[in-house]
């Protein structure tokens, strides 16, 4: 009597154990967890390898894919086929900015040393960023306080609490590193502020021909873009 149901119990388990590794073979469950987001890198595709230059694909090629998965499960994704890398969310502290490097996109034009704004949600739609004209480079738009579900295969981001390369290359790292203690000498992960930056006027009356705090003024010098006319020391309103 006790045999049959030892039997039975290990009957069931072995079954229960089958379907799990079945579904998971199979039906490629992932789960990831909320606080991460997926890299999807798909080790082999029908429809070929990428093109020379490129390293992210969005037609479904072999190789490292824009989109990303969100916190939760998901199916279709089987072992034999994806590798899903796990990386922390990308978080900005507060009251501070964060840079970007795109290693994928087209190249900059030989005047440009930063690439152009590109409409992609803060960097968190690869897809966007690709389709829209993006470009490869240290990007002009920064990421405010918050945090961002961001391809790092995609984008490097420098913060001031630390680096996020993604799956791609340690060397790619010890740069950004080296970029982001750089920043750090210059307080450059601090915003700058124009007048007083308690944005309240100063106790103090300005002295006779002298400014308040919250009179100042901001002069910005551009080293990105095409030189200056002969003769200009202005530069034109950029649109």
């Amino acid at each position: 009597m006790i045999a049959d149901i030892l039997f039975s119990v290990g009957v069931t388990v072995a079954s229960l154990v089958a379907v799990a590794v079945a579904i998971y073979l199979f039906l490629g469950v992932r789960y990831i967890p909320h606080r991460r987001v997926g890299i999807i890198e798909k080790l082999w595709s029908a429809s070929g390898s990428l093109t020379e230059g490129r390293i992210i694909a969005l037609s479904g090629e072999a190789g490292y894919q824009a989109k990303v998965l969100r916190g939760g499960l998901y199916f279709g994704y089987p072992f034999w086929k994806f590798t899903i890398h796990k990386v922390p969310l990308v978080t900005v502290a507060e009251g501070r900015i964060g840079y970007v490097y795109a290693r994928d996109g087209q190249p900059l034009q030989p005047v440009q040393t930063l690439g152009h704004f590109a409409d992609c949600n803060g960097f968190q739609d690869a897809v966007g960023f690709l389709q829209n004209g993006g470009q490869r480079g240290r990007q002009r738009g920064i990421l405010r306080e918050g945090v961002y579900a961001i391809n790092t295969a995609v984008f490097m981001v420098i913060t001031e609490t630390g680096v996020h390369t993604g799956p791609i290359s340690t060397e790619e790292n010890r740069m950004a590193q080296f970029w982001r203690e750089e920043l750090q000498e210059q307080n450059g992960f601090v915003p700058v502020i124009v007048g007083n930056p308690k944005g309240k006027q100063s106790a103090e009356p300005p002295k006779p021909g002298g400014l308040a705090e919250s009179d100042n003024v901001g002069v910005v010098t551009i080293h990105d873009g095409p030189s200056l006319e002969a003769g200009d020391v202005i530069a034109p309103e950029a649109e």
